[in-house]
């Protein structure tokens, strides 16, 4: 059972969850269909408002939220973080640099408890996220290079898509959402 089907019993049904945000879709889309998340995340919340809840989870979950908002400002002021247009490493004078912390992976290292590896480990996590998002733009831009003429002639995606003048790959549903939408 997932966390949001703890919260709300009721969407333990993967093809309710996706009927729910469907349903509400011509409620939040403007006229040209554009839909914004957080007016959806809106309707959705509407929606399911009479759902019965795992309140006790609810309420723990809660406090875990909060809890998190505070590490996160915390970690905020501590970390070392990147001054791009320095292009160095940048700490907050008010609490001195020996305050401050490292993030390798999911772990904060005092800055006088750094090790190579450590750095190491912080290069190589850097340098995929790089990698990653490299490919996703590299992805992106290629996609708009093929779209971008059909579009300031005033043809949609559909319509290239149709023609075959754009490319995208199709991907399965889980089977189980398939079989419960059925």
């Amino acid at each position: 059972m997932s966390r949001l089907e703890e919260r709300v019993p009721a969407l333990a049904n993967p093809a309710l969850k996706i009927k729910l945000a469907t349903d509400v879709i011509a409620d939040v889309a403007d006229e040209t269909g554009r839909i914004s998340l957080p007016n959806l995340v809106g309707a959705v919340t509407t929606k399911i408002t009479d759902m019965p809840v795992n309140e006790q989870l609810l309420v723990t979950e809660g406090r875990k939220a909060a809890a998190q908002q505070i590490v996160t400002a915390w970690t905020n002021s501590r970390v070392i973080k990147l001054d791009r247009d320095a292009r160095l490493p940048s700490y907050q004078m008010k609490l001195g640099f020996e305050e401050h912390y490292l993030k390798v992976g999911s772990e904060l290292v005092p800055v006088d408890a750094v090790t190579v590896q450590d750095m190491e480990t912080l290069l190589e996590r850097q340098a995929k996220r790089v990698a990653d998002a490299e490919t996703d733009l590299s992805i992106w831009r290629e996609f708009y290079t093929q779209a971008k003429p059909g579009l300031e002639r005033g043809e949609g995606l559909i319509a290239q898509f149709t023609a075959g003048t754009i490319s995208l790959v199709a991907s399965d549903a889980p089977a189980q959402i398939e079989e419960e939408a059925a």
